[in-house]
C-alpha cells in the first residue's frame, strides 16, 4: 500500500519524492496482471540497477527478449512423484571419504554449480558427482537458487551457452525453475518481470525433458492468484517451490507460510510444497502441520557437518562434535538427522489427520 507519511531511502537520511507511474500504458495492467501501484517502490521513478515501474521501455524490451524464448508449441511438464519427506542439500567443501547414503535424494543449489563469472563449472554428471561426494547411482536434483548478480549473467548467455543442454547433461531427477529475486520492497513491475523470467525457466528447462518445479515468489495476493490459475493450467505439475530461507525473524516466516497457505486455498487440485531454506526445527513442524504434503529441502545439515557440528536429536539443534568424530562421518550422520526429523513430522502430521 502506498504510505501516506514521508518515505525516506533506506538509510532514513533522504527524503524520497514519490510520483505517479504510467499505469495507462502498462502491458501488466492491460493484461489484468496488475491493479496498481501496491508498493512505495512502484512510485520512486530512479530504481537504480532495478527495474522502475517507469521505465517502460526497458520493461518492453525484457519482456520482448522473454517472448522471443517461449516456445509455440505446447511444452509437456513431467510429473513428479515420489518425493521424500526430507532432502539434505550438498555444498561445496564435502571431504574426500565422505559415504552418503546412495538410497537417498539429494540436492545441490545452482550457487554451488557456477563459478564467479555465472558460468557452468561441471560438463558432465560424473565429473559432478564426483566433486560433490555423491555415489554413481544416488538421486539428485538442482535447487536453482543463486545470488542475483550470477543468475543474470546465466540468463543473459542461457542461449549462446546452450545452458538448458548443459543442465539436462549433468543427470538431475529434477530441477526447480530459477529464482530471479521478488522482493516485497520491488517495484510492481520488477516483481512482475522476475515472477514471469521464473516461469519462463520452467518452460525453457520442460523443453529439454527434464522435470522442473516451479518456484512460487509472488509476495502480492493478486499476483497468488495468477500462479493458481498458472498452475490450474498446468495439472501436471504436482509439486511447488517455495524458497523460505531469506525470511530469517518469525513475522517474516510466518509472512511466507501465509502465502503458501493461500496459495493452497486458492488451487483447485492437491498439490506438494517443495520448501527449501528452513531449517529449525520447530519451522519445521510448522510447515508440515499447515501444508500437510511437504518436503524440506535444507543445506545447513550438511553444512554444519563439513565444519564439524553435530545434530542433537534431545536438543534439536547443532552442537560441537567430540573431537575423535571426523567430517567424513558427520555428514552423512546429519544428512539422515534432517531425512528422520522430516519423516517423524509427516507422521506426526498422519497420525493426527
Amino acid at each position: 500500500m502506498v504510505q501516506s507519511e514521508p518515505f525516506l531511502d533506506p538509510e532514513g537520511q533522504y527524503l524520497l519524492r514519490l510520483s505517479s507511474p504510467p499505469c495507462a500504458g502498462c502491458r501488466y495492467g492491460q493484461d489484468g496482471r496488475c491493479s496498481g501501484p501496491q508498493t512505495v517502490e512502484s512510485l520512486l521513478p530512479n530504481q537504480g540497477n532495478l527495474l522502475s515501474c517507469f521505465d517502460t521501455g526497458r520493461t518492453m524490451a525484457v519482456r520482448a527478449s522473454m517472448e522471443s524464448r517461449r516456445s509455440t508449441e505446447p511444452v509437456p511438464f513431467p510429473t513428479i512423484l515420489g518425493l521424500p519427506p526430507g532432502i539434505p542439500v550438498l555444498c561445496s567443501g564435502i571431504p574426500k571419504g565422505t559415504r552418503l547414503n546412495p538410497n537417498r535424494l539429494y540436492g545441490i543449489s545452482l550457487s554451488d554449480l557456477l563459478d564467479d563469472y555465472g558460468h557452468l563449472k561441471y560438463g558432465s554428471g560424473p565429473e559432478m558427482r564426483r566433486a560433490f561426494r555423491l555415489p554413481p547411482n544416488a538421486r539428485v536434483c538442482l535447487l536453482a537458487s543463486v545470488q542475483d548478480d550470477r543468475l543474470e549473467v546465466l540468463w543473459e548467455e542461457s542461449d549462446i551457452r546452450a545452458v538448458w543442454k548443459r543442465i539436462r547433461r549433468l543427470g538431475f531427477e529434477f530441477t526447480t525453475g530459477f529464482t530471479h529475486s521478488v522482493f516485497e520492497r520491488h517495484s510492481r513491475s520488477g516483481q512482475l518481470l522476475n515472477q514471469d523470467r521464473n516461469l519462463l525457466t520452467v518452460e525453457l528447462l520442460a523443453r529439454e525433458g527434464i522435470p522442473v518445479v516451479p518456484v512460487v515468489c509472488a509476495v502480492v495476493e493478486e499476483d497468488l492468484r495468477f500462479v493458481a490459475r498458472w498452475l490450474d493450467e498446468h495439472p501436471s505439475l504436482s509439486v511447488v517451490a517455495g524458497w523460505a530461507q531469506g525470511w530469517k525473524t518469525d513475522r517474516e516466516f510466518n509472512r511466507f507460510l501465509g502465502r503458501m497457505k493461500f496459495l493452497k486455498e486458492e488451487l483447485h487440485r492437491p498439490i506438494r510444497f517443495l520448501i527449501v531454506g528452513s531449517g529449525a526445527a520447530d519451522r519445521i513442524r510448522t510447515l508440515y502441520r499447515e501444508l500437510q504434503g511437504v518436503t524440506v529441502a535444507n543445506t545447513n545439515f550438511v553444512l554444519r557437518g563439513v565444519h564439524g557440528q553435530e545434530w542433537d536429536q534431545r536438543q534439536l539443534r547443532f552442537v560441537p562434535a567430540p573431537p575423535e568424530v571426523s567430517t567424513t562421518s558427520l555428514v552423512p550422520a546429519n544428512s539422515e538427522d534432517l531425512y528422520e526429523l522430516c519423516a517423524q513430522c509427516a507422521q506426526e502430521v498422519a497420525g493426527a489427520a
